[in-house]
């Protein structure tokens, strides 16, 4: 993942550098779409490898994933427009914490849409950043769990309100084409139903799970 990020990165400030003698200037079509991806890191307690699940805890052992995102945009006016995100990410587990027991699992997905506001900066002829504030909805699937051959927890899913914010570089390669650079942060609070069966008795854990990432995506875009 280090390598084709750095890899991206280079071919991105090559190209940034070649069009820098030119002068192309801001794009005067309103629409865009985008599409882009790379690693998704897990903050707060859905990074978190606390296995007290019997007090409660609301640990997600998430390792780092990765995120696909879609942009699709309409500039309202050149500081000001609308935006919406097609999203997926997917997360591995970091089960361990549990040595003594054999524990395999599933993984930590969602897919969803969310939308909002963006504030557009110019920088130059051919660059802007896009500050944004969106919200939507998001189907997550939290993973099954196997200890010692018994199924632990089974594979759900649940829909969640979800929250990003988040901020864009683009960069005007011609009229149409542009590059795109994403930092983003997202939060949904997904509400599960998990009994786990023990030794002929059931508990359930806390039926919410934070999960709370920052994105850090990269790709290519068309303006239309």
């Amino acid at each position: 993942m280090k390598k084709i990020m750095l890899l991206f990165a280079g071919i991105m400030v090559g190209i940034i550098s070649a069009k820098a003698q030119e002068s192309t200037v801001q794009p005067a079509k309103k629409f865009f779409v985008s599409v882009a991806g790379g690693p998704s890191f897990p903050v707060g307690t859905f990074e978190s490898k606390n296995a007290n699940v019997t007090n409660n805890s609301t640990s997600g052992f998430a390792k780092t994933g990765f995120n696909i995102n879609m942009h699709v945009g309409y500039q309202l006016h050149p500081n000001f427009g609308i935006v919406s995100h097609l999203l997926f990410s997917q997360y591995k587990l970091d089960v361990s914490k549990f040595a003594d027991v054999k524990v395999s699992t599933d993984h930590w997905k969602y897919y969803g849409i969310v939308a909002g506001p963006m504030v557009t900066l110019p920088t130059g002829q051919n660059a802007q950043f896009d500050f944004k504030a969106l919200a939507g909805v998001a189907n997550v699937n939290s993973p099954g769990v196997t200890v010692d051959s018994s199924n632990y927890f089974k594979e759900q899913w649940s829909a969640a309100f979800a929250m990003q914010f988040g901020t864009d570089f683009r960069y005007n390669l011609t009229e149409r084409l542009y590059l795109i650079a994403n930092v983003d942060y997202t939060y949904m609070k997904p509400k599960f139903n998990v009994p786990a069966p023990g030794e002929g008795v059931t508990f359930t854990h806390d039926p919410r799970q934070e999960m709370e990432h920052i994105n850090v995506t990269g790709g290519i875009g068309i303006n239309f």
